[in-house]
Parts: C-alpha cells; sequence; structure tokens
C-alpha cells in the first residue's frame, strides 16, 4: 500500500481556531518517450499546484512526500508562466486575463468569476526560505525514506510583502483599485518520479501470459493527499509538535497517459477525459528537460490522454450533517498496454519452431507405425503383384504373366 501525500500549514497565530486552506493541483505525467522492440522508455513527474487561500494567515507550508529524490531536479514552473499568458490559460483552462509583474510575480485574473490571485517564484536555491529535508519513517513494517518541502515564514512574509508593494502601486495609479483586495496566492513546482515512479504506480504482469500469448502489462496508479490511514505514525508527532495542520479544501487531479494505454477501471468515474493538446504544452513539459526522446515525441504530436479527478471539502452549516476540517482526497485508476519486445518475439517464434518440428516428428512416427502395422496385417511383405499393361495396334490389353505375340 502507497503511503500519502500531505499538505500541511501553520497559521500566523499558532492558533486551533484559524482555519487555513489550500486548493491543490495535481498533474501526473506518464507517458512513454521510446517504446520499440529492443527498448522501452517512459518519462515520469508531478507538478504540484497549491492555492493559499488568504496567505497573511499563513506562518509556513510544508509538503509531505513518500518518497526521496535529487534536491537539484526540483523545479519551479513560475519561470515558464511568467512570460507566457496563453500557457497560463491552458493550464487553468479558463478564460483569463494575465499580468506579468516581474521575474518573480505574476497576476491572473478570472474574468468570469472575478477571481484573482499571485503567482509567486520559488526560490530553491535560498535554503533560509525554501527547506529540503529527507527522513525515514517507519511504515508498514519498513522503513520509507521521505522528503519534506517547507516553504518557510520567510518567504511566506516576503510573498505577503510583495503583493502588498503592487497593490499600493497600483492603487495610486487607478482608484479603481483601492477596494480591490487580492489575498490569494499561488505556487507550482515539479518532482521527478524515479525508480519505476515507486510511489504512485505499480506493475503487474499476468501470471499465465506466457500460455496464452497475451503479452500484456498493467499499471496501477495510486495517488492520495492527506489520507490519515496512510501517512506513517511518527509523521503525527511532527506535525504536533510544529503546530501543523491539514490544509486542503479541494483538489483537482490530472493524470495523463499514452491514448494506446487501455482505460480498465478506477475508483470512481473521472469527471472528464480529453486529448492533450501538444502544441499548446509544449513549452511547458519540456521547461528545463534535457529528454531528446521526450522533445522528439512532443514534435511528433504523439497522441495522449488527460483524465480529471476532482473532489473538494464537505462542509454543512446543518450540525446533524458530517463537516469535516479538511479533505483527504484518494485516487486509483488502472490501465493495460500491450507489451511485444523483442525478447517476447523471439521466444514466440522459437515455441512456434519447436511446435512445429515436434508436431512433424509426431506425424512421422504415427505413420511409420500405421504402415508398418499394415504389412503385418496382410502377412509376407504384403505386396500384390502389379497388372501389367501390353499395347497391341491400338488398344490396350491388360494380361498376366507373358504375353504371346
Amino acid at each position: 500500500m502507497h503511503s500519502s501525500l500531505a499538505v500541511l500549514a501553520k497559521s500566523k497565530q499558532g492558533s486551533d481556531s484559524v482555519q487555513l486552506e489550500t486548493d491543490v493541483h495535481f498533474n501526473l505525467w506518464d507517458v512513454y518517450t521510446k517504446n520499440t522492440l529492443r527498448k522501452s522508455k517512459k518519462v515520469r513527474f508531478l507538478d504540484i499546484g497549491i492555492k493559499i487561500i488568504n496567505i497573511a494567515e499563513f506562518d509556513s507550508i510544508k509538503v509531505f512526500l513518500p518518497f526521496t529524490f535529487p534536491a537539484s531536479e526540483l523545479t519551479d514552473l513560475h519561470g515558464c508562466l511568467y512570460n507566457n499568458s496563453d500557457l497560463v490559460r491552458t493550464i487553468f483552462n479558463e478564460n483569463l486575463s494575465f499580468t506579468n509583474v516581474n521575474h518573480n510575480l505574476s497576476l491572473v485574473d478570472f474574468d468570469l468569476y472575478n477571481v484573482k490571485f499571485f503567482i509567486h517564484s520559488i526560490p530553491l536555491d535560498s535554503e533560509d526560505l525554501v527547506k529540503i529535508n529527507e527522513k525515514e519513517y517507519r511504515y508498514n513494517g519498513k522503513l520509507l525514506k521521505c522528503t519534506t518541502i517547507e516553504f518557510t515564514n520567510k518567504l511566506v512574509d516576503s510573498y505577503c510583502k510583495s503583493q502588498e508593494d503592487y497593490l499600493k502601486v497600483e492603487c495610486e495609479k487607478d482608484n479603481i483599485l483601492k477596494d480591490s483586495k487580492i489575498k490569494d496566492s499561488y505556487i507550482r513546482f515539479r518532482v521527478p518520479l524515479h525508480v519505476n515512479g515507486e510511489p504512485f504506480i505499480s506493475e503487474y504482469k499476468p501470471i499465465a501470459q506466457y500460455i496464452t500469448g497475451a503479452f500484456e502489462k498493467y499499471e496501477v496508479v495510486d495517488l492520495r493527499l492527506n489520507e490519515v490511514r496512510n501517512l506513517p505514525k511518527e509523521l503525527y508527532h511532527d506535525i504536533n509538535s510544529n503546530n501543523l495542520k491539514f490544509c486542503s479544501r479541494n483538489v483537482q487531479y490530472f493524470l495523463i497517459k499514452d491514448a494506446w494505454s487501455e482505460y480498465q477501471l478506477s475508483h470512481n468515474s473521472f469527471n472528464k477525459a480529453r486529448t492533450l493538446e501538444t502544441g499548446a504544452w509544449k513549452d511547458y513539459l519540456l521547461y528545463k528537460s534535457t529528454d531528446d526522446d521526450f522533445q522528439k515525441k512532443l514534435d511528433e504530436n504523439s497522441l495522449m490522454i488527460i483524465y480529471h479527478w476532482k473532489d473538494k471539502k464537505k462542509t454543512s452549516e446543518n450540525k446533524n450533517e458530517e463537516k469535516h476540517d479538511f479533505l483527504s482526497f484518494s485516487a486509483l485508476a488502472k490501465f493495460k498496454e500491450a507489451k511485444s519486445g523483442l525478447k517476447h518475439i523471439s521466444l514466440f517464434v522459437i515455441v512456434l519452431l519447436t511446435l512445429s518440428v515436434g508436431a512433424s516428428l509426431v506425424a512421422s512416427r504415427l505413420y511409420e507405425d500405421n504402415f508398418s502395422q499394415t504389412l503385418t496385417d496382410r502377412g509376407g511383405d504384403g505386396f500384390t503383384p502389379p497388372t501389367t499393361i501390353s499395347k497391341k495396334g491400338s488398344n490396350l490389353v491388360p494380361t498376366d504373366g507373358e504375353v504371346n505375340e
């Protein structure tokens, strides 16, 4: 069973009375960059977006990941968004206005919903602002190597200040903005998935594939967020000692697979599915990528499908109805992929040749045994003298023995 991710936060006052909330966006990419008879290779990574609701109430934010990865491969994605408004519209899939304030700050305005928020860059090279730590936890009887990414209070304060400074300047330019209060912030980053995507993806092959000839591979993708029972117990000690709280109010989860990867089932029906607009996503996917095979795949406009699940926190004013302080999210999906590598084809050919030769030998042996049995049943050598035919004139006259002229 896979462990869960967690998004945690600490309030400014450190009080339980303050309800901290975030919207969490996941894009899990699991696609082939090479799939030939000799070799297959996949690219797997997880994009995480966190919308911080009323950031002024936050002291710090911590993301728990139940796996490890090279810290140098963690990527801030604001760098590919701040100067590309079309890409921002593609990611949020909404009609919006986009203002590039500077390299570290952008403003998004959803035209139809009157929703505004700032997108911030993440200074991953500053250990005072972003702390990345690895730690081992005991989970399911084993030691689980995990990673925590902490966005410190210094970083949160700097986000608040940059927003306030921008709004102050804009208010001086235009009186209309004086009543404008933009409190929400957004960060987005990319996490690499190594070792066959072990945090969320399990692969297996049918036991009888060499008997049935069905060379297939199955994949189970299981992503969880803030699932209390799927977190290491020791993590709760860290949560309590640091006054952290789960803070997810809704989740948008997108799983991207190759079109030929056959969807089998999922924990719940997905919200919708659509083909990926490869051209629109290309710059985003190749941002700081050195994978030539991935670039080639995108250049060829290989067909990919996006599966979308979503959920939100239960809220109710009725005291008799269940109410949750945060959303725990779980999504499981199963896919089938045809697998016909050179090894499988070679083995199949060898088996066919072996069966053909074996069948030929058996047929020959059966014929010989049947022929010998026929001779034995007739007695002697089993041959009857053939009837001779002589030609006299134009008539063919069958005779026994010699023919007298």
